[in-house]
Formats: structure tokens, C-alpha cells, sequence
């Protein structure tokens, strides 16, 4: 175990000493954010996105360090583009999007890695984000008791593994093995942290939390702490028993009082470590009628050995929005969805060449005839403006999600 996440478990173990707690629940307020939450988290999530520190904030005193300078290059030199491509995404769902919007359900973001940017983007009301991937959850970092050498390279992994979302739009599977898995940064919990501030967000809190066998959301208590988050900040998904290990961030968005939260889980969903823990379903369920987003999702939803997790995204969505990687065009035309097209597809990557589509295609070859409308920005594995193609589903009146038996 490294150094920094030595320290950083034993300051966990400290602060989760009255045990766990059951985080299922109303909506918190929050009028008075400095005195009810360590005001460490915002200014730490400041300071890894590159932000000016606000008045008294208690990273300031790091940013006099020589490496931070080139730590706020970097994000003034690359986010303007980045940003230019977020808003065009904005504009559009104001639109296309309004009535998710206009909603405060849960956004559930299967396969996402720690892509909060882009849900964000198009989900700006969500009451909760919940997102899954294989990838390490690890443990929010303390920045503050580092070393000046060890927040130098921290920095330095945390920007490396923006360069794929950033220059593609979408988290590659492959580059995500060696940034999130790694000793320096641990665990994919800081890309997470910089995303909620880059949005305009106040961070109030990030901490480790799991699923347990009861489908509950469940805070680390201090013997878990010490005992699995540094096993769990180094393994995946599919190494694991019982416990399905994550993390939270609680979040005001700017002129609000209302709790937000970002949860994301590190679970391995094909059908049988599905089947070998039902408390993730249950978690899922628990959530009601979900807004769902499934981009650059590697057709996993395509294979039968995902056939379990597709359902649930069915079963839970009163709206799906996707590319061509996420479920099948097939399966839609079986349900209760009205269906929107947008931009252009022919046929996926090379690499995932064997999931072309041929009904899909037919749609998109008769734009006019299928009322296809078109996408003004890139996404997805076919992330070019002009190639992308998104597709939203919403679940027709004849049959609500909140109908669905949980």
C-alpha cells in the first residue's frame, strides 16, 4: 500500500468511526456548507480541476509549488476545446432532452467508468447519478497530507487519464487498466472529484461506501476501512465476493441548497456474477424510474452474456438515450418505446465491426422517411461531428417504468 493511502486510510478509519449508515433516504438540505462539511473536499476538488482557489481555501498554500503551474496550463490550454464541444451537448438537451430535464429522476449510466462529464452535460437535474463499471472505485484522496513530490505526480497521472475523454469523448477500457490501477492514483475517485468542479459544482463530501447483501447503500464504517478499501482500491470488479464497493460524492450544484449525488460502483455485471449478486439489482430497483445513458458501452448489451443487466435497464428506464453501442434496435421495436433518431450511422469501428446493425442502418438510410434529426456534436466510438449517431427511447403511456414489478 502506498504511502498516501496509508495515511488516507487511516484518516477514513477516523472519520467513519460511528459506523456505518444507511444513505437511502429524503433529500438533504444544506444552507450552510462551510460549517456542515469539511470544506477540505470542494477546495480539493478545486484544485485538481485546475481551478482558481476560493478566499481562505486550504489548498492554496500547495498551489505555490513549481509543478502546479504546468497542473494549470494544462486545463487552460485543453478545456476551452473540451468545453466548446459540452456546450453544443448543452444546447442540444435543452431540447431533445427537456422533458428528462424538467425531471429530477435518477441518471443511471451503466458501463460509464468515470464519465460524470458527459452525463452531466445532458442531464444537468438529476436527484442522483449512479454509474457502474469494472474499473476501481479507490479511496478519495487526501491531498493534503502528501508530500510535494507525491501531489506532483498525482497531478500528473490524474491529467493522464483525461486524454482519451477529452480527445475521443468516451474513457478507453484498455488506458483505463493502467491509469485507475496504478500505486500513485489508486482508484478512478479523483477523475470523478475534478468532473463535479469543472460542471460548477460545490463538492461537499467524497467517501467510500458499498452495497451490501441487503440492496443498500451503506457508508464505509472505520474496521471496513482499514480492512478492504486498500484491497479494493487495487483489484477489480471481478476479484471480489459479496460486498460491491464504491464510492459517493455529495454535491450542491450553484445557487442550490439541495443535496445532490454521484455514486459509483465497481461491479463485473455479466450474467453470472449478475445472478451471484442480487443486491445489485435490488440497489438498482430501489432507485424508481431511472433516466438511462449508455455511450461507448462496447455492445456488451449485444452479447446474451449480458442479457441479465439488459433487462434491468429496461425494466428501470422511463427514457434510455444511446449509440449504436448500447442495446440493440431489436430490442426496443419488442417493447413499449417511441423512438428518436439522431445524426448518422453506417457501421461501428473496425474493432467492434461485428455489431453492425443492419435494421439500424435502414433506418438511418431513409433520414427524412424515419424522421432522423441531426446531432451537432461527436460522440461515442464514432466521436467525428457528422458520424455520430445517438438514439433516444422513451417509454410510451400505455406502460410506465413505475408500473414494472421490482
Amino acid at each position: 500500500m502506498s504511502r498516501p493511502l496509508r495515511v488516507a486510510v487511516i484518516l477514513w478509519a477516523l472519520f467513519f468511526a460511528f459506523g456505518a449508515c444507511n444513505t437511502n433516504g429524503e433529500a438533504e438540505i444544506v444552507n450552510d456548507p462551510a460549517a456542515e462539511y469539511d470544506r477540505y473536499w470542494n477546495d480539493a476538488s478545486r484544485y485538481l480541476a485546475g481551478l482558481e482557489a476560493e478566499a481562505g481555501s486550504v489548498m492554496a498554500p500547495f498551489e505555490a509549488e513549481s509543478h502546479y503551474a504546468g497542473h494549470r496550463r494544462y486545463w487552460q490550454e485543453t478545456w476551452p476545446p473540451v468545453n466548446e464541444r459540452l456546450e453544443k451537448m448543452s444546447n442540444w438537451a435543452a431540447t431533445e432532452l427537456a422533458d428528462a430535464n424538467q425531471t429530477d429522476r435518477v441518471v443511471f449510466y451503466p458501463f460509464s467508468g468515470p464519465d460524470f462529464l458527459n452525463a452531466f452535460t445532458f442531464f444537468s437535474n438529476g436527484s442522483d447519478y449512479v454509474l457502474f463499471g469494472l474499473e476501481p472505485a479507490g479511496l478519495p484522496p487526501r491531498l493534503d497530507t502528501m508530500s510535494e513530490r507525491e501531489r506532483a505526480a498525482y497531478l500528473e497521472k490524474a491529467r493522464g487519464s483525461l486524454d482519451s475523454i477529452f480527445r475521443y469523448s468516451f474513457f478507453r477500457t484498455n488506458s483505463m487498466r493502467v491509469d485507475y490501477q496504478n500505486p500513485t492514483m489508486e482508484g478512478l475517485i479523483a477523475t470523478l472529484m475534478l468532473f463535479v468542479a469543472r460542471k460548477g459544482n460545490r463538492l461537499l463530501i467524497a467517501e467510500p461506501i458499498m452495497i451490501d447483501k441487503d440492496g443498500k447503500l451503506y457508508v464505509q464504517d472505520s474496521a471496513q476501512a482499514l480492512e478492504t478499501i486498500g484491497e479494493y482500491a487495487r483489484s477489480d470488479a471481478s476479484q471480489r465476493s459479496d460486498l460491491i464497493p464504491g464510492v459517493r460524492i455529495k454535491f450542491l450544484k450553484p445557487g442550490e441548497n439541495i443535496v445532490r449525488t454521484l455514486v459509483y460502483l465497481s461491479v463485473d455485471v455479466s450474467n453470472e456474477n449478475f445472478s451471484r449478486k442480487p443486491w445489485f439489482s435490488e440497489y438498482i430497483r430501489s432507485l424508481g424510474p431511472t433516466t438511462t445513458y449508455l455511450k461507448a458501452a462496447s455492445y456488451l448489451l449485444h452479447y446474451d452474456s449480458f442479457a441479465r443487466v439488459r433487462e434491468l435497464i429496461f425494466d428501470v428506464s422511463q427514457m434510455i438515450v444511446q449509440d449504436d453501442s448500447g442495446s440493440p434496435l431489436r430490442y426496443f421495436r419488442e417493447g413499449p418505446w417511441d423512438l428518436s433518431f439522431y445524426g448518422n450511422y453506417t457501421q461501428p469501428i473496425p474493432l467492434f465491426r461485428a455489431r453492425h446493425q443492419t435494421d439500424l442502418r435502414a433506418v438511418y438510410a431513409r433520414p427524412a422517411e424515419n424522421g432522423v434529426r441531426p446531432l451537432p456534436f461527436g460522440t461515442g466510438y464514432v466521436y467525428f461531428e457528422g458520424q455520430s449517431n445517438l438514439m433516444v427511447a422513451r417509454r410510451s403511456s400505455q406502460r410506465s417504468s413505475a408500473s414494472v414489478e421490482n
